[in-house]
């Protein structure tokens, strides 16, 4: 029996959990489990042999069920504390970052800084963002790579420029090692990889630099990330993902603490799947950060019909929705608008 998965129920209160039991979904590969292992209710079946099971575990079965996932035996403590404390804790406001692109054709015009231009820039810098992405190499559906080359020659200038005029911590939007690399010099602290590691000397780096590092669920690349959108249940098929490449990560040298996690809305996923992400996004929970880029996403307009330029109020619904299923960090266009929204409906809600 191999588990690969364990993560928070969906659907359970967490804080009306009997006898301080926690109720957790794990998938399961390798025939039925032994009788004294917590998992009998079987859930469904999921693809290659895998099964999704059901249970409530106290704190110690849940540390004993994490250690059998290959390759993190050692950090089983960390992450199902982790897990249990994001589980229960009070809401809070997630860390709001702010999206770059220096780039001539990401999905949503308004993000792009034009070249040699610093306007956009300071507009970004004036709504004081927690984090400031950016990123030079469309990741929109069916775009087509470009050389590291010509992605370092659109980044440079911006996170030159931005290094320069605040103290804002800055994301580098990339799935090149040689790009990473190549803006060391401005002291960036995230790595936002959505390749899912594609490249370990993305993590290499991260390591050697105390950078960290955000791993994004996708199937293939965005050139035909859309042709593999089919799931037989995907919150659990992407906690499977997400395990498997931690566990690399951490071989790698990473510590937990470095790891951000992201489903990756509209990588690979219908508008279906992607609202149903953020439907269990309390379940996207392995005791580590979690970051959501949804804002402006096509998955909006299969509920208004909007194009990406009329998708603020859809994306601020999405944020409130969010903050509620506990999401660390979100990823955003309009940084001031949304924090208005966030921080209007905390205090109302007696955050």
């Amino acid at each position: 029996m191999e588990v690969q998965a364990v993560f928070p129920a969906r659907s359970i209160n967490y804080h009306n959990a009997v006898d301080g039991r926690i109720p957790v979904e794990a998938v399961i590969r390798g025939g039925m489990p032994p009788d004294d292992f917590p998992f009998h209710a079987k859930i469904s079946s999921l693809d290659n042999g895998r099964e999704l099971y059901a249970a409530s575990v106290t704190a110690e079965e849940l540390d004993h069920i994490l250690s059998m996932i290959k390759g993190l035996k050692d950090s089983s403590g960390l992450l199902s504390s982790q897990m249990i404390r994001k589980s229960r804790r009070k809401k809070f406001l997630p860390q709001l970052m702010g999206i770059v692109n220096a780039t001539p054709d990401s999905f949503y015009a308004g993000s792009r800084v034009s070249s040699g231009g610093t306007a956009f820039l300071d507009s970004m810098l004036d709504e004081k963002p927690d984090i400031i992405d950016v990123g030079g190499e469309s990741t929109r559906p069916g775009s087509l790579p470009v050389s590291a080359e010509e992605e370092l020659s659109r980044i440079n200038p911006v996170i030159e420029y931005l290094s320069g005029s605040t103290n804002i911590p800055i994301s580098v939007d990339t799935t090149k090692p040689e790009v990473l690399a190549g803006v060391l010099k401005y002291e960036v602290k995230y790595a936002n990889d959505i390749s899912g590691l594609a490249n370990p000397g993305m993590a290499e780096l991260c390591r050697e630099n105390g950078l960290k590092y955000i791993l994004m669920h996708i199937r293939g690349t965005p050139v035909d990330m859309q042709l593999h959108t089919e799931y037989v249940d995907a919150v659990p098929e992407i906690m499977a993902f997400f395990y498997e490449k931690v566990a690399e990560l951490v071989g790698l040298g990473l510590r937990p603490e470095q790891i951000i996690v992201d489903p990756g809305i509209g990588f690979a996923k219908t508008a279906e799947t992607n609202m149903e992400i953020i439907r269990n996004g309390s379940s996207i929970n392995m005791g580590l950060e979690t970051l959501y880029g949804m804002s402006r996403k096509s998955f909006m307009r299969k509920i208004s019909g909007t194009e990406p330029e009329n998708r603020l109020y859809g994306t601020i619904a999405a944020s409130i929705f969010l903050m509620e299923k506990g999401a660390d960090i979100l990823r955003l266009h309009d940084v001031s608008a949304n924090r208005e929204a966030l921080e209007t409906y905390s205090r109302i809600s007696g955050y």
